[in-house]
């Protein structure tokens, strides 16, 4: 499936061996057996993981040569995603997005993303590493930290924005809705809005006929050549 929401990531991930199966195939394509035999479980159980990840459009499968019989049919990682998801007093946050990478950044200033160097001995590797991952994991942790920060600066300003919006008579289908578009700049199409809120035609009208009423947002219809027409719907101060 193209597209992904909270549940479907969930249900995929609920799972400890189909976790582990992601995390192999990042490393490299590898085939149904011997990911049963690295999982110690059988390969039917293994088929049947690896059918639910085609699923979602986590992985995908291809045929492959070997040097020591005929081709096998290797699965490797359809699909970059970064699903987050922070709770804490004053704070929830969940998200799920593309990873975004241009794939040119080095491992280290030595140390590329390709094939292994055969010049590199066991001395200068062990080096590499002790330089390099540690180093890392600060940066990481650093960003956490950072990240963290920003998430309750807007876990506050949600809390704050709503309670304003309640305060001037909004219903909290309005409010989410009306939050949903600040967060979109403002201005969004119908279709964006049921995605982001699972609404449907029928149930998101009700809403928007109030937020219009009460002069809060307006909306036009798109038109464009060999499409359905879409109505757009903008806040009244954008």
């Amino acid at each position: 499936m193209a597209d992904h929401n909270i549940d479907d990531i969930l249900k995929i991930l609920s799972n400890t061996y189909r976790r582990e199966i992601l995390r192999l195939l990042s490393t490299e394509d590898r085939y149904a057996y011997e990911l049963a035999k690295i999982l110690k479980i059988t390969p039917r159980a293994i088929t049947k993981h690896l059918e639910q990840l085609k699923e979602y459009g986590l992985v995908e499968a291809h045929m492959k040569k070997s040097n020591i019989g005929p081709s096998r049919e290797y699965y490797s990682l359809n699909r970059g995603l970064v699903f987050r998801i922070s709770i804490g007093q004053n704070l929830y946050y969940s998200n799920i997005s593309n990873l975004r990478d241009d794939g040119t950044m080095p491992v280290s200033p030595t140390m590329h993303l390709e094939a292994p160097d055969e010049e590199f001995d066991l001395e200068e590797i062990i080096q590499q590493g002790l330089l390099y991952l540690p180093q890392i994991l600060d940066e990481l942790e650093f960003l956490e930290l950072q990240q963290t920060r920003l998430l309750r600066r807007y876990q506050g300003m949600l809390q704050h924005i709503g309670e304003l919006l309640k305060k001037h008579g909004l219903d909290p289908q309005e409010s989410e809705l009306i939050v949903t578009m600040l967060e979109n700049g403002g201005k969004m199409r119908q279709k964006e809005i049921m995605d982001k809120l699972s609404l449907t035609p029928v149930t998101l009208s009700p809403i928007i006929e109030r937020l219009i009423e009460k002069g809060l947002i307006t909306y036009n219809v798109i038109i464009e050549e060999g499409k359905a027409p879409v109505n757009e719907y903008k806040l009244t101060v954008v």
